[in-house]
């Protein structure tokens, strides 16, 4: 192989894995859109069924770590209720 066949052939892998990646980060800012959506099922049928795994897990954890917050925020208020007496 000459030199100008490698570098055109060098070319088009990168060109490859760069659309690759491209699509792969279109369809994640796709799905994490819907995460942040209010309505969570909208235009859910568009997404594979690992993308609303990973949906439905994104929006758990948000929802596991709001209620975290809020049962710290209740026991400090005890805890300060509790210290004054």
């Amino acid at each position: 192989m000459t030199p100008t066949m490698l570098l055109f052939a060098l070319a088009g892998f990168l060109l490859s894995v760069v659309c690759a990646a491209l699509g792969m980060w279109v369809r994640q800012h796709a799905a994490a859109e819907a995460d942040q959506s209010a309505d969570l099922f909208h235009d859910w049928n568009r997404f594979t069924p690992e993308e609303r795994r990973r949906i439905l897990a994104g929006h758990r954890r948000r929802v596991l770590a709001r209620l975290a917050d809020q049962e710290k925020a209740w026991l400090r208020e005890r805890l300060g209720e509790c210290a004054k007496g």
